[in-house]
């Protein structure tokens, strides 16, 4: 069976996802890690009618409401580099503080007057701001989706699956973290505050912050929040894919996988394309080489990953052959996008 292959514009690419339009759907994923499999709810929104327009004030917003980013991370590579920048000793902690089902409890009716806060601080023109306030009412509203054969309304919070949320939550969270957490993380000496999305790391000093008492005061601060918190078990914590470890007055790395991760890729003898088998080495390889990890951990990392390759029946000498092609792929660049299809005939 042979493939072929077709390249679609970047502009042309909505023409075919708006042919068809329909309701967000959703389904349930279970959360297999974490005890009583708990299921979290997922809202396709891609083919929505609504879909291009909740696009639109994600782009406005970042483009005249930049946010400062002073406590959020862009990914765990930042995070590692500010960790690294943090003296240590041997009452120093580590807590991770989780929120919740953050998207559906971020309080809509204050975003607005948040926003309009923000654009006045930027020296926004009344126009744009105008245009930024309607447009977000209008996303906000679209709040519904279809389950099974009946359709729901999302009663509160943002709706999932939209690509605005990301965009209204970080304003949200930010300006609160910047007008009432930062007040309180003072108040308590907290040595380091870093969230990620939904993922906040706490470093303090166990003498001087009570992590229960900031536990409680979060949630009274946000009280359309529910945060909860872990503390470490000894010396260490796992944060996203990684381990923080505390050697020596300083933060070591080690790749952190759950105990429900497999080592399943598609295998080397699979009909997929070689692009599509290899997408995974490339990323567990971009993973080692980014993450600011020891020399053993590192090392620990490529036997690891020439165990899965080897697995999925891959010849482990692959990876110095795909490492260089994945490097030559990022220095070119790609302004197209590739789709294939499998050729079956007439």
């Amino acid at each position: 069976m042979s493939v072929c292959t077709t390249t679609i514009r970047k502009e042309e690419k909505w023409r075919y996802i708006s042919l068809n339009p329909s309701a967000p759907g959703m389904r349930g994923l279970p959360k297999i890690h974490k005890t009583n499999w708990p299921i979290r709810p997922v809202i396709n929104w891609q083919n929505a009618p609504a879909y291009r327009l909740a696009k639109l004030p994600s782009k406005l917003l970042q483009l005249h409401i930049p946010l400062p980013n002073a406590f959020s991370v862009k990914n765990l590579v930042y995070l590692m580099e500010d960790l690294k920048g943090i003296t240590i000793d041997q009452n120093t902690k580590l807590a991770s503080f989780d929120i919740t089902n953050m998207y559906s409890n971020v309080p809509t009716d204050e975003l607005e007057n948040i926003t309009k806060l923000i654009s006045l601080h930027q020296n926004l023109d009344d126009k744009i701001t105008e245009d930024i306030i309607s447009m977000t009412r209008t996303i906000v509203k679209q709040n519904y989706f279809q389950f099974q054969d009946k359709f729901h309304i999302q009663n509160v919070g943002l709706a999932m699956g939209s690509p605005t949320p990301s965009v209204l939550s970080e304003i949200y969270l930010q300006f609160m973290e910047s007008t009432k957490l930062y007040n309180i993380l003072l108040q308590n000496n907290v040595l380091g505050y870093f969230r990620y999305v939904d993922n906040i790391l706490i470093v303090y000093n166990d003498h001087s912050t009570d992590t229960d008492k900031l536990l409680e005061l979060f949630n009274n601060a946000l009280p359309t929040m529910t945060f909860s918190t872990e503390k470490e078990p000894e010396d260490s914590i796992n944060v996203l894919d990684i381990m923080l470890k505390k050697i020596a007055g300083n933060f070591s790395f080690i790749v952190h996988r759950k105990p429900t991760t497999t080592d399943n890729i598609i295998p080397s003898d699979s009909n997929h394309p070689r692009e599509k088998k290899h997408a995974a080495i490339h990323c567990l390889l971009n993973r080692m080489d980014s993450y600011l990890l020891s020399r053993d951990a590192k090392e620990r990392e490529r036997n690891t990953i020439k165990q899965i390759l080897h697995n999925n029946k891959y010849d482990p000498s692959i990876i110095e052959g795909a490492r260089s092609k994945h490097t030559e792929k990022q220095r070119k660049g790609n302004s197209q996008i590739w789709a294939k299809y499998t050729y079956t005939g007439k």
